[in-house]
């Protein structure tokens, strides 16, 4: 099903408020019947294990983000977009809603952001049958996941404005197995004006540790004990998340492939897909 969870957010800047806007989404993907059988061996196996990206950004200034139980469908919508070349505002919606309308509702949800040349932006949530526009906040895909983090925001009022934190918590502890893998964040860049992968660094250290009075908690951790970093690189194409403890980096692009087959696949061709290189050797790990 996926989780898509985007919001504007207020911060107060030269006396002025500003509503930045921010999109995080799940990674994790089920791949079965007909679906299975459009990816190649190699593709499938890393598209298993590592998903696909769910906010694609489509041009400076504008995000796509799909949930859904059939991702053909929102492949579907980008390719439409991509032999149309160039589209308006209003023709971007109607195709997404068509799509959306003419299906089970549980097929695709969108939500689409969009800024205009003074840097304005707008959430647009597409579910249930409705397009809900000019949003503060939207969300499509588990329900569970949502009520995670507005649970997480609750019991937390001093991290109620960090959104990625409350993502990442929902997405690990939401019970719901068609939600996980990396959060990812796209933001809006109020001076280039642009939808970009933001930079961040995460670390993760999910252990018991046993402490007696006094004793300082560890917070990191080597890989054997299952800890990481995680560094996102800024990109407004491709996804890239480097994992200093094991010397490789994830790619999430669409420029280049595992396999040949996959270069020009006409159900997945759209899709930011996984590639794991090597730090060292920029060489590509195999599956």
């Amino acid at each position: 099903m996926s989780f898509v969870y985007a919001v504007k957010s207020p911060i107060e800047f030269d006396g002025q408020t500003h509503q930045l806007t921010h999109i995080y989404s799940d990674t994790k993907i089920s791949l079965f019947g007909a679906i299975k059988a459009n990816w190649g061996d190699m593709t499938r196996r890393s598209v298993e294990r590592y998903g696909l990206i769910k906010s694609i950004i489509i041009s400076p200034t504008c995000c796509i983000s799909f949930a859904g139980n059939n991702i053909a469908l929102a492949h579907q919508l980008l390719e439409t977009l991509h032999e149309l070349k160039k589209f308006s505002e209003e023709e971007l919606l109607h195709h997404a809603f068509k799509i959306h309308s003419e299906h089970d509702p549980d097929d695709v949800e969108f939500i689409i952001c969009l800024a205009n040349e003074d840097g304005e932006t707008e959430i647009i949530c597409i579910k249930e049958g409705n397009i809900e526009r000019n949003c503060l906040i939207a969300w499509i895909g588990s329900y569970d996941a949502f009520k995670a983090l507005q649970k997480y925001r609750f019991d937390n009022p001093a991290l109620s404005n960090s959104y990625f934190y409350a993502f990442t918590h929902a997405l690990r502890h939401c019970g719901d197995e068609t939600v996980g893998g990396f959060p990812i964040h796209v933001r809006f860049d109020e001076y280039t004006k642009e939808f970009e992968y933001a930079e961040g660094l995460v670390s993760v250290a999910e252990r018991t540790q046993e402490l007696l009075s006094g004793m300082q908690i560890k917070l990191g951790g080597t890989a054997a004990e299952g800890a990481y970093t995680a560094h996102y690189i800024a990109s407004n194409e491709d996804v890239i998340i480097e994992f200093d403890q094991a010397h490789v980096t994830l790619l999430y692009t669409r420029k280049y492939r595992l396999q040949d087959e996959d270069t020009s696949n006409p159900h997945t061709k759209h899709f930011l897909l996984p590639i794991v290189v090597e730090s060292d050797s920029g060489k590509v790990r195999p599956i």
